[in-house]
């Protein structure tokens, strides 16, 4: 495609490498900063860092030495952060720090600016008070601009650069037919029933793998309520026994496949498996029964499940293409399949930005802390993976069940790709004589 039409070369370097430039050139790169005394630097950002551990009240020498006594009273030894998230533990913080500021001297409420703290303050207005004391700094040009910029110039390139590497279609020697323009292959590769099934399915598995991975973190820490900090080992714990799970399953699925299974049941039967089991084990993370048994388990468990996937996907879009070539004098358009699919495979992330779009319609604000966030937020991220994550497992499973390549169409493809491979042998035993 990048021999025939340059332009669209010019096109993805624009997109992949100048415009990222341009938008993280004018994405504001705010940094909170508190000056609370001149002896003392603020070591957490605001607002909700202020009032969920011991450590963060330091700004203030005497509000830290009477938060760190309530605290005890309130939390117990463990210090649970998560235990200030109803109205009555709140209000027992406003206490305490509206005590810490009275016991400071004169200089300190000075540097600080902050009014006192009344018993009955919401946690809202606590977040406005602590954050009177800090000033915004807006630079024009964001820290890391320049290396998300560089890091997708270099994609690009390198993206582009494999691209020119592959025809547009690959001809038989067997035939001297002339390749279709650009625009007809476009078109006649989206009108194939079973390229049209096969990039339904990439497109959806690719959001699904991709909504997984992106918003998991968010469903650990605003519905599971489990501590930011443990996240990664979270993950770990799921994605480590994950790839161990796939890579042990592999030959079970090879041996199968081997005795002539179709690809497309088992993509359907391990898709429905995600379905039903993906929700159940959000559940069990969000009661909070064993959290790691859970994590290792549903890694396993989608391990498994996820393990042909790659597999079927090539098994799936090889037969497209075999068709069409076989339809077309033998002429095989690999390129303009694998590009036709990217194109929409791509699309996902289109559907994810709305997604999170919706999360902050609902009220999600990362401002905020994760037990101070509005009801319509929690819900909306819940019921995304409760009933999103399993409907596009099921929707996969439909699609592969409806691919039209099986059967007595799949045999008789197999049946012609033979013989015209036995054609070619004996086209090349010819030129092998001298004949």
């Amino acid at each position: 495609v990048g021999r025939q039409a340059p332009f669209l070369v010019l096109t993805f370097v624009i997109i992949g490498a100048v415009l990222p430039l341009v938008a993280f050139s004018f994405t504001p790169d705010t940094q909170e900063t508190c000056c609370v005394t001149k002896q003392y630097d603020c070591i957490e950002p605001p607002p909700c860092a202020c009032y969920t551990s011991n450590a963060s009240l330091s700004f203030h020498r005497g509000g830290y030495h009477t938060f760190q006594r309530e605290y005890v009273d309130i939390c117990g030894e463990s210090k649970d952060p998560w235990c200030l998230r109803d109205a009555s533990r709140v209000e027992a913080l406003a206490t305490c720090m509206s005590a810490g500021f009275e016991e400071s001297d004169e200089e300190d409420q000075n540097a600080l600016d902050l009014p006192d703290v009344s018993v009955g303050n919401s946690t809202l207005e606590l977040e406005t008070a602590y954050q009177r004391a800090c000033d915004r700094e807006e630079h024009t040009l964001g820290r890391f601009a320049p290396r998300f910029a560089s890091a997708a110039a270099l994609i690009t390139l390198i993206s582009n650069t494999a691209f020119l590497a592959i025809p547009l279609a690959r001809r038989s020697p067997i035939v001297t037919k002339a390749q279709m323009p650009l625009f007809e292959s476009i078109r006649a590769t989206f009108r194939r029933s079973a390229f049209l099934y096969y990039a339904s399915l990439q497109f959806l598995a690719a959001l699904f793998t991709n909504f997984i991975v992106s918003n998991l973190p968010l469903y650990l820490i605003y519905v599971a309520r489990m501590e930011p900090q443990k996240i990664g080992i979270s993950l770990a714990t799921m994605i480590v026994p994950a790839i161990g799970a796939r890579l042990l399953s592999l030959p079970f699925y090879l041996h199968y496949f081997k005795q002539g299974v179709h690809p497309a049941p088992v993509y359907a039967a391990t898709r429905a498996v995600e379905g039903v089991i993906v929700p159940i084990l959000l559940l069990l993370l969000k009661a909070k029964w064993q959290p790691t048994a859970v994590l290792l388990m549903g890694g396993i468990i989608i391990g498994i499940a996820e393990s042909p996937h790659d597999m079927c996907h090539h098994m799936l879009i090889g037969w497209a293409i075999d068709e069409d070539g076989l339809d077309n004098s033998g002429i095989r358009r690999e390129g303009m399949f694998y590009a036709c699919n990217g194109v929409l495979q791509h699309l996902n992330e289109v559907v994810l930005a709305l997604l999170l779009a919706i999360y902050g319609a609902a009220g999600l604000d990362g401002r905020r802390c994760p037990f101070d966030q509005p009801a319509s937020a929690y819900t909306v991220i819940e019921y995304s993976f409760l009933i999103g994550g399993p409907a596009v497992c099921f929707g996969m499973a439909t699609l592969a069940m409806a691919y039209p390549i099986k059967g007595e169409r799949l045999e008789r493809l197999q049946d012609a790709l033979e013989q015209q491979s036995e054609r070619r042998r004996h086209i090349d035993v010819l030129h092998t004589v001298g004949l």
